[in-house]
């Protein structure tokens, strides 16, 4: 659902063609399993902070969600209206159309709820903050201030509530 998405082409060196959602979804109803998903804490869709509850309920929304479900989910923090839980099913349920309007990786044919139990919330964010002295860590978490200079930018995360740091580094 976010805009970093995986594209085929690949045009992001560490994502794979049709490593979406989507495409990944159908490949666990293909193998009759289940999967653990994990919702972004670190950025939002804007790039300008950090996760947002909206988009996560979104994700569920679209694996678990009917298409008759009008509950409203609502903005986030920037203003993006992330509509209802109703329209992310009625994206899976619904076949791609042409010329696809860039929500296609979610038309995936799929009318049935997937029926997805596990969640997480971050993968690693203990990660997300300095787990070196005055290196940034390995996944960008967007909700504590980022300086150019290194200390400088450890500085302000270790005094803001908000970042997240490996145990014993606060």
């Amino acid at each position: 659902m976010t805009k970093w998405r995986a594209t085929d082409p690949a045009q992001y060196g560490y994502l794979a063609a049709k490593g979406d959602l989507g495409h990944f979804l159908q490949l666990v109803d293909q193998l009759r399993g289940t999967a653990i998903i994990t919702v972004n804490y670190g950025s939002n869709l804007a790039g300008t902070g950090g996760g947002e509850p909206a988009e996560a309920a979104a994700w569920v929304a679209y694996t678990n969600g009917s298409p008759s479900d009008q509950k409203i989910i609502g903005k986030d923090s920037t203003g993006y209206d992330w509509k209802t839980t109703g329209y992310w099913a009625s994206l899976r349920a619904s076949q791609p159309i042409e010329p696809d309007d860039g929500q296609n990786f979610l038309r995936i044919g799929h009318p049935a709820p997937f029926s997805i139990l596990y969640w997480e919330i971050g993968n690693e964010i203990f990660g997300n903050g300095y787990y070196e002295k005055d290196k940034e860590g390995y996944e960008e978490d967007l909700h504590g201030p980022y300086d150019a200079d290194s200390k400088t930018s450890a500085n302000l995360r270790r005094k803001n509530r908000n970042a997240i740091f490996a145990p014993g580094l606060r």
